[in-house]
Formats: structure tokens, C-alpha cells, sequence
């Protein structure tokens, strides 16, 4: 298995779990928490540690979402730039001040998205998914 697919299957298997976590905190306490979709990186995770080609597709799939979810808070910084607050240990903005720093934040995720979504579909990857061994 390339390492790459390993990183990756371990993340979305990590994110899943926390995800399977907090939202079955949040339904102890009371509250419904609206990341319950989440949880299917779960299953996506260890397809992708198995090598199935449908798992890559699912995986796809998530890092496009995760794209509509940056330009959404893009948007969302952007139009309510008066309300954001910015916290980040003892750092703090609010209002206009933190809009750079919340987008530049923003442009990272989407980076991040971008390498994982290029790791994926690596030729290791390709080859991982096709054959279901490394080169």
C-alpha cells in the first residue's frame, strides 16, 4: 500500500471517528448536531486502507464537499466581516481585522483539500486502486 493512501485512509478514519464522537456527545446532552454526515468518513476511511476503487470515488466526493464548505465561509467572512471573531491561543481579532487572517486560514484548508484530492489520484494511488498492490 503506498503511503500516501495509508495517510490518507488513516485521516478520513480519524476524522470519522471523532466525528462518531462528537456527535454522540452532542445526542447524550441534548442537542442534535448537524455533522452527523460526517460519520460516513468512517467507512470511506478503511475502504480506502482496503484499496476499494468505490472508497476513492466516496473520498472524492467528501474533498468536493469540503470545497463548497470553503467557498461558503469565504462568502460568509466576507458578508458578515463586522461579527467574525478570531481566537487562536492567546490571539485575538474581531470584525474587520480578522477577514484576512479567517480567509488566508480558509485558502489553506482548500490547499490542503487540493493535495489530498492529487495524492489520491497519484499514479502509486492509480495503480494501488487498480491492482490492488504498490509498483
Amino acid at each position: 500500500m503506498p503511503k500516501r493512501v495509508l495517510i490518507i485512509g488513516l485521516l478520513f478514519c480519524y476524522v470519522g471517528v471523532t466525528m462518531i464522537w462528537q456527535v454522540t456527545n452532542d445526542f447524550l446532552s441534548g442537542s442534535f448536531n448537524l455533522l452527523l454526515p460526517l460519520v460516513f468518513l468512517l467507512p470511506v476511511g478503511i475502504g480506502l486502507l482496503r484499496g476499494k476503487p468505490k472508497s476513492r470515488w466516496w473520498a472524492s466526493f467528501w474533498i468536493f464537499m469540503g470545497y463548497i464548505f470553503c467557498g461558503c465561509l469565504v462568502t460568509h467572512v466576507l458578508t458578515s466581516h463586522n461579527n467574525i471573531r478570531l481566537t487562536f491561543l492567546e490571539f485575538k481579532l474581531q470584525g474587520k481585522e480578522a477577514v484576512p487572517y479567517c480567509i488566508g486560514f480558509i485558502v489553506l484548508c482548500a490547499l490542503f483539500l487540493y493535495t489530498l484530492k492529487r495524492l489520491l489520484y497519484s499514479v502509486e494511488a492509480n495503480y494501488f486502486f487498480r491492482y490492488g498492490v504498490t509498483k
